[in-house]
């Protein structure tokens, strides 16, 4: 049986709840996203990706676009058997991984694996290598999740603190 190669398709194109992993933001913080896949690309739409709310992902087999910084990075993706390998290289490094002000610099090669194993659930993994600022290469990995609830969907991400701040004027 050929593994399936369309996340989309294969039943996850419904909102996960996701945890943002690196390239893609903060990580530890909780934010619903969608894939959205064709033959050449994968694109991720969601909450809280950073200063945008999608990455676009090639899976065609071209090299990377050089030396211009992006928020997201410069990512490229590929499948190893029914496992989505995508590289990302290129970052911006004005965001922070998470809460503790981990950062990475425009140097750093991060490389994501997304595995479904099961028909709502996903296995995510991601290396990080930075040279400027680890002493080795760290991996993190958790499991997502597909939601149920029938009437999901993406929402404008709204910073609790300025909705704090404007209830409080009131």
């Amino acid at each position: 049986m050929r593994p399936e190669r369309n996340l989309a398709s294969a039943g996850l194109a419904a909102l996960a709840a996701w945890p943002l992993t690196p390239p893609a933001g903060t990580m530890y913080m909780t934010s619903r996203f969608q894939f959205i896949q064709d033959e050449n690309h994968l694109v991720m739409v969601g909450e809280q990706l950073t200063a945008h709310p999608y990455r676009i992902i090639p899976l065609v087999g071209r090299p990377h676009i050089g030396d211009i910084p992006m928020w997201n990075g410069d990512p490229r993706g590929r499948w190893e058997d029914g496992t989505l390998v995508v590289e990302t290289r290129n970052q911006n490094a004005k965001y922070m991984l998470d809460q503790r002000g981990r950062f990475i610099t425009d140097e750093a090669a991060i490389v994501e694996r997304y595995t479904l194993t099961g028909p709502d659930h996903m296995s995510y993994e991601a290396t990080i290598e930075d040279p400027n600022v680890f002493s080795r290469p760290w991996t993190m990995s958790m499991p997502l999740y597909r939601r149920q609830e029938s009437n999901v969907q993406i929402l404008e991400y709204e910073c609790g603190a300025y909705i704090e701040a404007a209830r409080d004027a009131e």
